[in-house]
């Protein structure tokens, strides 16, 4: 396993597991020594996970879902079907950025974010033929737009310029 502090070769460190739980870190050149605590030889790792931490399964994209459309029987005065959950994973909470939190309580909150992608059908253009007396067609130009992404039911924006003075992205 290597660590890497940068391109200058003299600061990357060839980690070297021992007994369980211990490892200790030598230079990969021979002019290069590791950084103050890497030095002491054996250094221990604890590994714990916190009671309230826990994930279920979260298998990705179910594409047999996908291919699938959901339902088209429902009302039309809803404007929209009942919503399919189409996938599932986890997203680690430095990709999510939550307005009314600031990082470290965004950290004890969750480490990762449980994400769905959900389908449904969604009324997106409506007409009524008023004059009966023209032929039933109706001339349709409009932009559509195929996906949305939402957080806690808002639309998500996203911007790829931008990473938060925090370092989230």
């Amino acid at each position: 396993m290597w660590y890497g502090t940068g391109c200058y070769i003299c600061q990357q460190l060839e980690i070297i597991p021992k007994k369980p739980y211990c490892f200790s870190a030598k230079a990969v050149t021979s002019d290069g020594f590791p950084t103050g605590f890497l030095r002491n030889k054996n250094r221990h790792v604890n590994i714990s996970t916190p009671s309230h931490y826990r994930l279920n399964e979260a298998l990705g994209p179910n594409y047999s879902l996908r291919a699938h459309f959901p339902n088209f029987d429902f009302p039309l005065l809803n404007g929209c079907s009942a919503n399919v959950i189409v996938g599932k994973w986890y997203c680690p909470f430095m990709f999510v950025k939550e307005a009314t939190l600031n990082l470290k309580d965004q950290m004890k909150k969750s480490m990762f974010y449980e994400m769905t992608l959900e389908q449904r059908w969604e009324k997106i253009f409506s007409c009524d033929n008023d004059n009966n007396n023209e032929k039933n067609v109706v001339f349709v130009d409009v932009d559509v737009q195929t996906e949305k992404v939402y957080h806690a039911e808002r639309e998500a924006v996203l911007n790829e310029r931008e990473v938060s003075s925090n370092g989230v992205l």
